[in-house]
């Protein structure tokens, strides 16, 4: 499938920008576009200035109605509105840093928030639709299999019921001899509901990675299309999910059970799941999360920093203060690193001691 023509639409994070630079056809489809936006403002994704223009507080995507909004970091330079080749290659990479984050972090909810730090995350329904796609393609759709006994059946014969409930007749030498018999068969249980489930979650996942066409990502392409209302709501999906989990004792089923339970959470809790966002209001934090991973993060190297004293022009007087709290520090071949997440090239000399404001850099022998 193709992707049409102007589908992709990039944006820079905190870059300000008028309404019609977002949408260029408001008009076609106003109430559709005004109640997503309202979404995005309540969510505080998009942001209003006071003189009427807007920018994002998010990195990310965006399905919004009849395009896909692609949000960059805000130190990534670039002038053109369409996506380019480079910029296809450089959102790869920033898809795959969230991959990474988030099997690092080990979120389970899309709509994720930590008030303390104020991180609010949408990654996890990319991953979760991912893995159902997988065990789709391993496993194919979710069967239950029902053992069926019938008296003197075709199937295979059940001696130990047979045995126990049936009276045999003797021969003369006493041998018993069973005119009727039991038997079983396994019946696979061609439409239950569990897999009405997971149909009607595949389907929303061939839909979600569909917006990602023509990125060149490395997402396994599924067409399942699934029509069929599947009866209840979200919290009854997930107790009917619950009671088979009760009932079944397969690993690659419980497995399967658990993750459709996951999505189903997913969608339950959060506000904005039709717009398809993948992505992070607090990109900083991400990028920190894995430079920490990469480069070996010991933290117990914080207490050893030498708090800075501060001295009044004239004046004896010196005041000792806490330090910034640097994102890394780490010992590596004798020489210590304290270093805060920059997106600059630096070259560093034997000893230097740079300032960057807000941000402290240090490199220390």
């Amino acid at each position: 499938m193709g992707v049409k023509e102007n589908f992709f639409k990039c944006f820079r994070e905190f870059q300000r920008f008028k309404i019609s630079d977002l949408i260029t056809n408001i008009d076609i489809n106003r109430d559709c576009y005004q109640v997503q936006l309202e979404k995005l403002l309540q969510e505080k994704i998009l942001i209003q200035d006071e003189d009427e223009t807007y920018y994002f507080k998010f990195v990310g995507t965006i399905n919004l109605i009849d395009k896909l909004i692609v949000i960059f970091p805000k130190y990534r330079e670039y002038q053109n509105l369409n996506l380019t080749k480079e910029d296809r290659k450089y959102l790869k990479q920033l898809f795959e840093v969230f991959e990474m984050y988030n099997s690092k972090s080990k979120r389970v909810d899309i709509f994720f928030i930590e008030t303390s730090n104020e991180i609010e995350e949408y990654f996890s329904l990319f991953s979760l639709y991912k893995k159902l796609i997988e065990d789709y393609i391993q496993n194919n759709l979710y069967e239950n299999e029902n053992i069926v006994h019938e008296l003197s059946g075709t199937g295979e014969i059940d001696w130990m019921r047979t045995v126990q409930d049936i009276q045999p007749n003797f021969s003369k030498n006493m041998q018993p001899i069973y005119l009727n018999y039991y038997t079983y068969d396994v019946e696979e249980e061609q439409q239950n509901y569990i897999k009405l489930i997971q149909k009607e979650l595949l389907s929303k996942a061939s839909e979600f990675f569909r917006q990602f066409e023509g990125l060149d990502l490395d997402i396994i392409e599924l067409d399942f299309y699934f029509e069929e209302e599947v009866i209840g709501d979200l919290a009854y999906k997930i107790n009917k999910i619950d009671l088979e989990l009760r009932e079944v004792f397969s690993e690659s089923k419980i497995r399967l059970l658990n993750l459709m339970k996951q999505i189903l959470k997913n969608l339950k809790h959060n506000k904005v799941n039709d717009l398809n966002l993948y992505g992070t209001k607090n990109f900083e934090k991400v990028w920190e999360n894995i430079c920490q991973n990469v480069f070996g993060h010991q933290p117990e190297w914080l207490d050893v920093i030498i708090k800075p004293k501060w001295r009044e022009i004239n004046k004896d007087i010196s005041i000792e203060t806490d330090t910034f709290i640097p994102d890394i520090t780490y010992i590596k071949y004798f020489i210590f690193y304290i270093s805060d997440i920059w997106n600059k090239s630096i070259r560093f000399n034997r000893y230097i001691f740079i300032y960057f404001s807000p941000f402290w850099l240090y490199y220390y022998i």
